[in-house]
């Protein structure tokens, strides 16, 4: 079945409405983004084409309305793979405030679907939240916003995590145990996949 004009494009926003409750965006679709480009440019070639002096006197309606809905598609698709990207960014900044500085290494989910300027996005951008959050050392700016429901929660950590430091001692969370903690000691764990609340 052949496809129709912003078919591609309207695919790219679909797959990003599709996955936004996922923990991670899907794969980068450069595949999909450069169909929809070839396609804005071959709109805009056929427009240019059909733009001479005896096709605007032949049919000056029928020009004017080819015109139109070429421009009109152009400008569709072109927003279409705006929305896209603009969605896979904002994806990005939320989890450099959840994974937080450049220190902490990007879970492999995430940096498995990115393509090569999104990883340098996600770097830089990682290292403005980690300068900004250096001038707020004593408040934790990627806490939630909401005040938790349970002070203490039972976790089970997924990855090693090693040791560390609570109000009432230190703590080793190895792979696959089970702990009963104070949200606050592991809520970066949390939000970076580490660890998994079960409670």
């Amino acid at each position: 079945m052949a496809s129709c004009h912003g078919d591609r494009a309207l695919a790219l926003v679909r797959e990003a409405k599709r996955t936004q409750d996922a923990p991670f965006p899907p794969p980068y679709r450069d595949d999909i983004v450069r169909d929809v480009v070839a396609e804005i440019n071959a709109l805009f070639a056929e427009s240019a084409r059909r733009l001479d002096l005896a096709t605007l006197q032949a049919d000056p309606v029928g020009a004017a309305t080819a015109q139109t809905m070429h421009r009109l598609g152009q400008v569709r698709s072109k927003r279409c793979v705006l929305a896209y990207l603009r969605h896979r960014l904002d994806r990005f900044r939320e989890a450099a405030w959840d994974i937080g500085n450049g220190i902490t290494p990007l879970p492999a989910a995430l940096q498995a679907g990115m393509a090569p300027s999104e990883v340098a996005f996600l770097a830089q951008y990682r290292a403005l939240v980690g300068t900004y959050r250096a001038d707020y050392l004593t408040a934790d700016l990627g806490a939630s916003l909401h005040p938790p429901k349970e002070v203490y929660i039972e976790i089970r950590v997924l990855e090693d995590c090693g040791h560390i430091e609570t109000e009432t001692g230190s703590l080793h969370l190895r792979a696959n145990s089970q702990h009963y903690v104070r949200r606050a000691d592991v809520e970066g764990f949390i939000r970076r996949g580490l660890v998994q609340h079960i409670g």
